[in-house]
C-alpha cells in the first residue's frame, strides 16, 4: 500500500482537523465582512485580527511542511528520519510569517484599483488562504499517515482541564477571578474594536476649469457668452463600485444681499456615471443659458436611488457656479 494510501489505523480525513478550522475561521472571517449585520458590529474586529495574526503564515508552514518533527507532544519521532518543525516552531513561524505575507498582499493591491484597504486586503488573503489549504492536504495525504502533522486536540484538552482543575475553595476562587478576568479584557478589546474609526468612505466632487493647459479649481466666467467650459470631476473612494446619477440643472435666481430665492429652474442634461473604488470621471460641459437675467448652474448627484424631482437637499452631493460672480461651491 502506498504511504498516502490509507493505513491499519483507520482512513485520514479528506481535509485535516487543522485545516478544517483554517478554513472555518475563513469563512467567519468573510462573515463578519459581508454580512449584512454582522459586519456593522464589534465582532469583525477580533476576527480580522486574528486572522491577519497568524492563519496566512500557518498555511504557508503547512504546505511548506506537512510532516511532525520530532515532538512528543504530537507523538514521538518521525518513522522516516526526517528532520520536519516541533509545534512549537509551526506557531512561532506562523505568526512571524503572518507579519511578512499581509503586507506582501498590501503592497500587491496597491497597485491595483482596489487599494490597501481591509475587503480588497480580506478577500485576496481568503483566496490564498484556501488555494494553500488544498495544497497543504495534498502534500499530507502523500506521507504515511504516522508521519503526518495532526495537532493532538484531546491530549491538550486534557492537559488543560487537570491544569485548571481547582483543588480546594481557595484554588476555586482564583480560577473563577481568572475565568473572570480573562472575559473583562475580551469584553474590552471588543469595546475598543467598536469605537475604531471606520475606513474613509466618501465620494470627491469638484468644479474646475482649464487655464493654460492644466485643469485647475478657479477661474469660473462671471457672465456667460455661450462657449463657457466647465469641468465636473467625480472620485470615488466608497470601497465599492458605484454607479452615479449627475444631473445638471439652470436656475433662474433673485438676490437680495445674502439672500438668493429660485424663481424657476429646468433640468438641462442627466447622465450616469460607473466607477469602481479609486477611479475619478471628468465631464465636460458648456454652460450657455436658456434664461434671461442671473442664473445658476447647479449640478446634483446621486449615488444609488434618484427621487423624482431633483432637489439640493436630496442631492448626495451638490456644486454650483453663477453668472453673476464665477464662484463655485
Amino acid at each position: 500500500m502506498a504511504p498516502g494510501e490509507g493505513s491499519s489505523s483507520g482512513s485520514f480525513r479528506v481535509v485535516p482537523a487543522d485545516l478544517v478550522a483554517v478554513l472555518v475561521a475563513t469563512g467567519l472571517l468573510n462573515v463578519s465582512l459581508f454580512a449584512p449585520v454582522v459586519r456593522e458590529t464589534w465582532l469583525r474586529y477580533p476576527l480580522v485580527i486574528a486572522f491577519l495574526l497568524f492563519v496566512p503564515g500557518y498555511v504557508v508552514i503547512a504546505a511548506l511542511y506537512p510532516d511532525r518533527g520530532s515532538n512528543p507532544a504530537v507523538g514521538g519521532a518521525r518513522t522516516d528520519g526526517g528532520d520536519g518543525i516541533t509545534t512549537g516552531e509551526r506557531i512561532a513561524l506562523s505568526i512571524g510569517l503572518s507579519v511578512v505575507v499581509v503586507p506582501f498582499v498590501g503592497l500587491f493591491l496597491a497597485n491595483t484599483q482596489w487599494g490597501i484597504r481591509l475587503i480588497p486586503v480580506a478577500a485576496a488573503l481568503s483566496a490564498i488562504t484556501v488555494a494553500l489549504v488544498a495544497v497543504a492536504t495534498a502534500r499530507r495525504r502523500r506521507l504515511a499517515p504516522a508521519d503526518r502533522f495532526r495537532i493532538p486536540y484531546r491530549r491538550w484538552a486534557s492537559r488543560l482541564a487537570a491544569a485548571v482543575r481547582p483543588t480546594g475553595r481557595g484554588d476555586a476562587a482564583l480560577t473563577g477571578l481568572l475565568v473572570l478576568s480573562v472575559l473583562l479584557a475580551a469584553g474590552s478589546v471588543g469595546y475598543a474594536a467598536a469605537v475604531l474609526p471606520a475606513e474613509d468612505e466618501y465620494t470627491s466632487v469638484q468644479l474646475l476649469t482649464e487655464q493654460e493647459g492644466e485643469l485647475v479649481a478657479d477661474g469660473y466666467p462671471a457672465e456667460l457668452e455661450g462657449d463657457d467650459e466647465v469641468i465636473l470631476t467625480v472620485d470615488n473612494s466608497e470601497q465599492r463600485p458605484v454607479t452615479y446619477t449627475v444631473a445638471l440643472v439652470e436656475q433662474s435666481i433673485d438676490t437680495d444681499g445674502d439672500e438668493l430665492t429660485v424663481e424657476d429652474q429646468q433640468e438641462r442634461d442627466r447622465t450616469e456615471v460607473s466607477l469602481d473604488h479609486g477611479e475619478q470621471a471628468f465631464e465636460r460641459y458648456e454652460l450657455e443659458a436658456l434664461s434671461e437675467g442671473e442664473v445658476r448652474f447647479v449640478w446634483v448627484v446621486y449615488l444609488d436611488d434618484v427621487p423624482e424631482e431633483l432637489t439640493v437637499e436630496s442631492a448626495d452631493h451638490v456644486v454650483h457656479v453663477t453668472s453673476e460672480n464665477g464662484t463655485a461651491v
